[in-house]
C-alpha cells in the first residue's frame, strides 16, 4: 500500500542524504523494497537514478551506484528484464567512475567513488553467470544470426578466461599488489 510512497521518499531524499550510512542503508532498503513492486523500479526508479550517476555531486553520485547496485540486484533475483537502453546506460557506468577512482587520493570524492564501486561490483558480479547461460542459449539458436552475434559475444566473453596472457596478469596483480596490501592491513 505504501511500498510506492516509501521508494518515493528513499530515492528523494535518503539515497542522497549527506550521511554515507543513511544512503547505504536506503540503498539496502530500496534493493528490498524492490521485491514488492519489481515492474514500478524497473519502469519508474532506474531512470530516476541512472541520472545521479553523472552528477557533479559525489554524494549524490555514490548514492546513485549503490542505490542502483541493490535495485538491480534485487531486479534480478525477481527476473525482470530491462530495456537495451537502460542495460547501455548501466554498462558505461564502471567507465564513469574510475577516473575518480584512480586518483588514489585521500580525498572524499575518491574514498567514496572507490566504496560504491566496490558495492557496485559486489552486487552484480552475479550477472556474469546470468551472460553465460544467455550465451549457451544462443548459441543453439535456430537463427543463424543469432548463432553468429552469440560467437561474437561468446568470445569477446570468453577472452579473460581462456587467454593465458589475461590469466597470468590476473595472478601476477593478485600476488604484487593485492596480497601485499591486505597482509600489510592486518
Amino acid at each position: 500500500m505504501y511500498t510506492r510512497a516509501i521508494i518515493e521518499h528513499l530515492i528523494s531524499f535518503k539515497i542522497i542524504h549527506w550521511d554515507e550510512e543513511i544512503r547505504l542503508l536506503s540503498a539496502e532498503a530500496l534493493g528490498r523494497l524492490c521485491a514488492l513492486d519489481p515492474y514500478f523500479v524497473s519502469a519508474q526508479v532506474l531512470e530516476k537514478l541512472v541520472p545521479l550517476v553523472s552528477s557533479e555531486s559525489l554524494i549524490m553520485r555514490q548514492g546513485g551506484i549503490v542505490a542502483l547496485a541493490s535495485t538491480l540486484s534485487s531486479l534480478k533475483r525477481c527476473g525482470v528484464q530491462l530495456d537495451k537502453e537502460m542495460y547501455e546506460n548501466i554498462a558505461q557506468i564502471p567507465s564513469m567512475v574510475y577516473p575518480i577512482c584512480k586518483k588514489r587520493t585521500r580525498s572524499l570524492g575518491s574514498t567514496l567513488m572507490r566504496r560504491a564501486m566496490n558495492i557496485f561490483i559486489k552486487s552484480l558480479s552475479s550477472v556474469i553467470e546470468d551472460w553465460l547461460y544467455c550465451l549457451e542459449l544462443n548459441f543453439s539458436d535456430d537463427n543463424g544470426d543469432i548463432r553468429k552475434g552469440a560467437c561474437q559475444a561468446g568470445a569477446a566473453f570468453f577472452k579473460l578466461y581462456v587467454d593465458n596472457s589475461s590469466v597470468e596478469f590476473l595472478m601476477l596483480r593478485i600476488r604484487q599488489i593485492y596480497l601485499p596490501q591486505v597482509s600489510s592491513k592486518i
